[in-house]
């Protein structure tokens, strides 16, 4: 389907209410969220490794803004994740991982929270192959309710997560210049 002419305004930025993919320009959606924030980005995503993304959430952080982020472990380690994962930590990024609650389990987000006032949520995840390939669909709304759930599932989400440790904050930078898969030069 076409992206819904339904739209809201974000800090001087318009975004369709309804996107839809492959390359319905919900990549592009998203980088211009992640510019026209001022304070804060609460992120929780189950796999990201888009380049324009990640540049945008480090630069994001390097003019203030407050970026959080949890992923999923199981995906954070994979080839395909790796190379974002080692730039966001290298940057100063907060980023935990959760495994979910269970053994086996997942952390399976895929939402945004910008400023506090305006949330993205769908089956989109932030990969190149969400926006090239796959059939997904991205959100944005700036219902103030909606937006108080999704911070509360943050919290929650954030706070049982952990900080990857040295040493498998190494092991990312091993695999990574060992030759695996590297998505970040594609």
């Amino acid at each position: 389907p076409a992206n819904s002419d339904e739209t809201i305004t974000f800090n001087g930025e318009t975004f369709h209410q309804e996107m839809w993919s492959p390359l319905g320009g919900v990549q592009k959606a998203l980088v211009n969220a992640i510019h026209a924030s001022k304070t804060e980005i609460s992120l929780a995503m189950f796999s990201l490794n888009a380049e324009p993304i990640v540049t945008a959430l480090i630069d994001a952080k390097d003019r203030g803004v407050k970026v959080r982020i949890v992923v999923d472990k199981s995906q954070a380690v994979t080839p395909s994740m790796k190379p974002a994962v080692k730039r966001l930590l290298e940057a100063g990024i907060d980023l935990v991982w959760s495994a979910g609650h269970q053994p086996k389990s997942v952390m399976h987000n895929k939402f945004a929270v910008f400023d506090r006032k305006m949330l993205e949520v769908g089956s989109y995840n932030w990969t190149w192959n969400a926006e090239e390939h796959n059939f997904e669909n991205a959100n944005f709304t700036d219902e103030q309710e909606l937006i108080a759930d999704f911070l509360e599932e943050f919290e929650d989400i954030y706070n049982i997560g952990t900080k990857p440790t040295p040493k498998e904050a190494a092991e990312i930078e091993r695999l990574v210049v060992d030759g695996y898969f590297d998505p970040m030069r594609n």
